[in-house]
C-alpha cells in the first residue's frame, strides 16, 4: 500500500471543510438575484462570517508554525467562539500565550476528536505545565480502531482519507516538538495528552 501524500489530502480536507459556508453564499447570492431582501441578504452575510471563521482557524490548524511564534488566548478564543454553531462545542481552558506549535498540536486533536462524535458533544482543551490535555465527551463515542489503534503507538493510520489526514498529521507534530503523544479511550470520553 502506497504512503498518501498528506499534502494533498490537507488541501482536499481544506475545500471539504470550505465547502458549505462557501456553497451558502452562492445560494444566498443567487436568491438576491432573483428579488430577495434581508432574508438573503442575512444568508449572505453568515455564511462569510462562517468561511470566514473556518479560514482562520484552519490557518492555524494547517499552517506553517516558525520556531518562537505565539499565538495568545483571545485569538484563539475568538476562532473557536465562531464555531458555536458547529455539532461539538470547543472549550479552550487556557489563559495564557502559548507556542503555535501547541496550538497547532491542539487543533489537530480537536479534528481527531471530532471525528468520534458524529452526534455532537463537548471538547474541552486545557494546559497545567507544559501537559496539554485535550478531552472529548459524548452521548455516542464512535471510536474507529484502524485510526485510534495506531494512534495510541504515537504511529500514523495507514489507508488515510481526506476527512482522516488529521491522524496522519498528529505523531509526527507531537513528536517534532518533542513530546509524547498518550490516547485513553473509554467508553464516553477519549483524553489526548501531549
Amino acid at each position: 500500500m502506497s504512503t498518501p501524500n498528506l499534502h494533498e489530502l490537507v488541501a482536499a480536507r481544506i475545500c471539504h471543510d470550505l465547502i458549505s459556508p462557501v456553497g451558502a453564499c452562492v445560494n444566498g447570492a443567487e436568491l438576491l438575484s432573483l428579488g430577495g431582501g434581508a432574508e438573503e441578504t442575512a444568508l449572505i452575510a453568515q455564511s462569510a462570517q462562517d468561511a470566514s471563521a473556518k479560514l482562520q482557524l484552519l490557518r492555524v490548524t494547517f499552517g506553517p508554525a516558525a520556531r518562537g511564534q505565539t499565538i495568545g488566548s483571545a485569538e484563539v478564543k475568538a476562532m473557536l467562539s465562531l464555531q458555536a454553531r458547529e455539532r461539538v462545542k470547543l472549550l479552550w481552558h487556557i489563559d495564557d500565550t502559548i507556542q503555535r506549535t501547541e496550538a497547532k498540536a491542539a487543533f489537530i486533536s480537536v479534528l481527531c476528536l471530532q471525528a468520534a462524535l458524529p452526534r455532537g458533544g463537548e471538547i474541552g482543551i486545557s494546559k497545567n505545565a507544559e501537559v496539554f490535555e485535550i478531552i472529548a465527551e459524548g452521548p455516542d463515542l464512535q471510536i474507529d480502531e484502524d485510526l485510534w489503534g495506531p494512534l495510541t503507538k504515537g504511529q500514523a493510520p495507514e489507508d488515510l482519507q481526506a476527512s482522516t489526514v488529521q491522524f496522519g498529521l498528529l505523531p509526527d507534530l507531537v513528536s517534532g516538538m518533542g513530546r509524547t503523544i498518550r490516547i485513553h479511550l473509554e467508553e464516553r470520553r477519549i483524553r489526548i495528552v501531549f
